[in-house]
């Protein structure tokens, strides 16, 4: 069997395909953000097969390939939640956490953001990482994928089993596995080398972080992936907690992470190792998102 997983960055895919992966049994072949699925096609060499593709990283040929996948999973996930997480997330794959001045204040205003939620903004957050690293605001780049989110899904709906990422954590997997074939069970083990990827593995935080300008600013950014997966809970608690594990220290340890993969990358430079890294998986390939 051939299993195709498709959503959003920080939607979860990762964990879904590692649950299929382990489902699936131990001769299983998995593809991690491969570029194309075309490519899964022609370097396949199992007859069980997991593929695990980004919104972000669809391509218009991926399309005509969708038919060569048995089974097609399609996860939608509050995007606040999403809006949380990539905030945080980001952060590993940027040049501005190298520097101890620029670190320091991003985590001084998560640590602000911490003791006084309602008096902070999530936007204030990201367009301080947008001004410390020199680039476009992860806000509007969250916000146009998961526009392309919902043109996807609109053209592929009838080819695909929706899974919600809330259904999944929860525990709710009786449809998945009916879908697929397979005893699904939530949170699989997560391999070292992607631990940095798992947060909280829970949904609705977004609750303790949005302000009422938050609240304005999301439903109108991302108002037709809201109306088409049906998030429409606005209500939040009377009092917003922030646990500092799951924000300014998970930060911290991804990027404690990301100073040691530079590291390593130093020391190839130095000793001459020039050989190409393949992301594409194998057997033993990556989990959890």
């Amino acid at each position: 069997m051939r299993y195709l997983v498709l959503g959003p960055g920080r939607s979860g895919t990762t964990a879904v395909a590692r649950a299929i992966e382990i489902a699936a049994g131990p001769q299983v072949e998995v593809f991690f953000e491969p570029r194309g699925l075309a490519s899964v096609r022609s370097d396949a060499s199992s007859s069980t097969v997991v593929a695990k593709i980004l919104v972000e990283g669809w391509l218009p040929a991926d399309r005509q390939h969708m038919d060569w996948f048995d089974r097609r999973i399609f996860i939608a996930r509050d995007p606040r939640d999403v809006v949380i997480s990539r905030l945080l997330y980001q952060v590993y794959a940027m040049q501005f956490i190298h520097d101890p001045k620029k670190l320091e204040e991003f985590l001084t205003a998560l640590r602000a953001k911490e003791q006084s939620p309602g008096e902070h903004t999530v936007q204030s957050l990201f367009d301080l990482v947008a001004r410390l690293e020199g680039t476009d605001n992860g806000l509007a780049l969250t916000a146009r994928f998961h526009r392309k989110a919902v043109k996807l899904w609109r053209a592929t709906h009838d080819t695909m089993h929706l899974l919600r990422y809330e259904d999944f954590v929860d525990g709710r997997t009786e449809d998945l596995s009916a879908y697929l074939g397979l005893a699904v069970t939530e949170h699989p083990d997560v391999a070292p080398r992607w631990q940095r990827v798992t947060r909280t593995r829970s949904h609705g935080n977004w609750k303790h972080w949005f302000t009422a300008a938050d609240d304005e600013l999301v439903s109108r950014t991302f108002r037709d992936y809201l109306d088409v997966f049906g998030y429409d809970d606005w209500v939040k608690p009377a009092e917003q907690i922030i646990d500092p594990e799951h924000s300014s220290e998970y930060v911290k340890r991804i990027v404690r992470l990301a100073h040691r993969r530079r590291a390593r990358a130093l020391r190839r430079l130095v000793g001459g190792d020039s050989r190409p890294r393949r992301e594409t998986s194998s057997p033993s390939a990556p989990p959890l998102s």
